[in-house]
């Protein structure tokens, strides 16, 4: 039976040309609601039209605290582990849209904030389509890696460290709103038994195009 060296080897190998590894983060999340803090709400246009694809973050100084998008019915909903102090931004960006933002004090356990977003007044004569940066389906989070990634970014630890609400322990543990991770796949492959830092030190991010969080609710 291959070792986690001879697999990670492997993959390296299989996808220097293809480039297009998937990552997925299992999380079995414990309920916890009484340290949790949630944002939601609805986004429309003048027309009262729900807006989807909409990037909606919560952003304390330059720290993302919380990212997701809205769906179809313009709704979004944020989570965090607890309240911050102070002031947080609460920002709305859409390629079709003006910017918006909110400021906020998470006083309460669950805030509701409500948007309406105006068209911009710019006509494009050419326009470049990238990937979203990240999409919500359920309980999946799905992000394209390349859009978070920053100059010096080498390994997938790296790229990983800067996507919203995840963190990367010194000895390589991963969590996601400060909760383990419970399985890590790599193209379907479980790799959490066998020290799945080793694969993450070692597999460039560049050769990663989508990371995903999957958040399985239990109470």
């Amino acid at each position: 039976m291959k070792n986690l060296r001879s697999i990670s080897g492997d993959l390296f190998q299989r996808d220097r040309m293809m480039r297009s590894i998937l990552v997925v983060l299992f999380l079995l999340l414990v309920a916890s609601a009484s340290a949790q803090v949630k944002v939601m709400g609805r986004v429309i246009d003048l027309q009262n039209k729900p807006v989807s694809d909409v990037i909606v973050k919560l952003v304390n100084g330059s720290k993302t605290l919380a990212f997701t998008s809205s769906n179809a019915k313009g709704e979004y909903a944020l989570e965090l582990k607890s309240a911050t102090s102070g002031e947080v931004s609460l920002q709305f960006n859409h390629i079709s849209y003006e910017k918006e933002s909110e400021r906020l004090t998470l006083k309460e356990r669950t805030t509701k904030v409500d948007m309406v977003l105006t068209p911009k007044a710019v006509s494009l004569k050419e326009v470049t389509v990238k990937p979203d940066p990240l999409r919500q389906k359920g309980d999946t989070l799905s992000h394209n890696l390349a859009s978070f990634l920053g100059k010096g970014d080498v390994t997938l630890e790296d790229g990983l460290k800067r996507l919203p609400g995840v963190d990367v322990s010194q000895n390589g543990g991963i969590s996601y709103m400060g909760k383990p991770i419970s399985q890590f796949n790599i193209e379907g492959m479980d790799l959490l038994g066998g020290k799945y830092n080793l694969a993450t030190r070692n597999i460039p991010a560049d050769y990663v195009t989508q990371v995903e969080i999957v958040r399985n609710h239990h109470s």
